[in-house]
């Protein structure tokens, strides 16, 4: 067993491709306008912060390979093992040079109307935030989402979407989306789905204290598959015996759940079940 845990410790690795983001502020940047990327991606940041950490390996086992753009312009990129890679791209109308943070946040200033764009590397995969200034940005965001053919998107009963692989597996999920004030009040937001665009929907009004933060955060196969784990019920249990009877348990499970486990599991298997095992 301790061979196999190291094997399997050995197959998960966590890195962000610090090649595709750019690491300063352009030279043409005014002192000024740098001092405004640092107020806002600290507000950024703090918002997230209430959310759940960023830019730290999951203890689940579901740690994901990150790409992050060099421009709004271009896509996120997730890869987890066992599993195609997917992503989405950024709610820019202008394409900007991508700032990152000393906290590790990629940030894109003035890529929207009225608001900004960051993305940060999660304990799985990559949240994108919209930080929106006033009243005159736009309610609507859309993240166009990169997907291995024949893989479809369906909405969750929590507001979260699931992402499937053309065999019917879990291969990636969105959470339930969030927005706060600059007051750290929750502000009412919601997603549709068109096709394989993700469009949130985030209800500020005049009366909104500003900025407003708003993210989606997609997870990879290995954290999605964690989460619909822990809407099985008996799953704590199964969890608290040996490796080999919860392997045998997953492959008892509905479809989507077991083929996501078959394709993780040789490689971050054994770090899921221990995470679960801690819970």
């Amino acid at each position: 067993m301790k061979n196999h845990q190291k094997r399997a410790m050995a197959g998960v690795t966590l890195a962000v491709s610090a090649a595709l983001i750019a690491g300063a502020v352009a030279p043409s940047a005014s002192a000024e306008s740098s001092d405004s990327i640092t107020r806002a991606a600290s507000n950024v940041d703090a918002a997230a912060t209430a959310y759940g950490s960023a830019g730290t390996a999951d203890a689940a086992g579901a740690a994901a390979t990150v790409e992050v753009p060099a421009t709004s312009a271009g896509s996120v990129t997730v890869r987890s093992p066992g599993t195609p890679s997917i992503g989405f791209s950024l709610p820019e109308t202008k394409r900007v040079e991508g700032v990152t943070t000393a906290s590790g946040t990629v940030f894109y200033p003035g890529a929207a109307p009225s608001a900004d764009i960051a993305v940060q590397h999660t304990d799985g995969g990559a949240r994108a935030l919209v930080n929106i200034k006033d009243a005159s940005a736009p309610h609507e965001y859309r993240y166009g989402l990169a997907l291995p053919q024949g893989a479809s998107v369906t909405s969750e009963e929590d507001g979260g979407v699931l992402i499937k692989g053309a065999d019917g597996a879990v291969i990636g999920a969105v959470d339930a989306p969030w927005a706060r004030d600059a007051a750290g009040k929750p502000v009412a937001t919601q997603y549709r789905i068109e096709g394989t665009t993700l469009i949130q929907n985030v209800a500020f009004s005049e009366n909104s204290a500003f900025p407003v933060v708003a993210d989606p955060n997609l997870s990879g196969a290995a954290k999605a598959l964690i989460g619909k784990i822990k809407k099985i019920p008996g799953w704590s249990k199964a969890a608290h015996g040996k490796y080999k009877d919860f392997d045998k348990w997953m492959g008892k499970q509905n479809w989507a759940v077991k083929t996501a486990w078959w394709a993780v599991k040789g490689q971050a298997g054994y770090m899921i079940f221990e995470y679960l095992n801690k819970l």
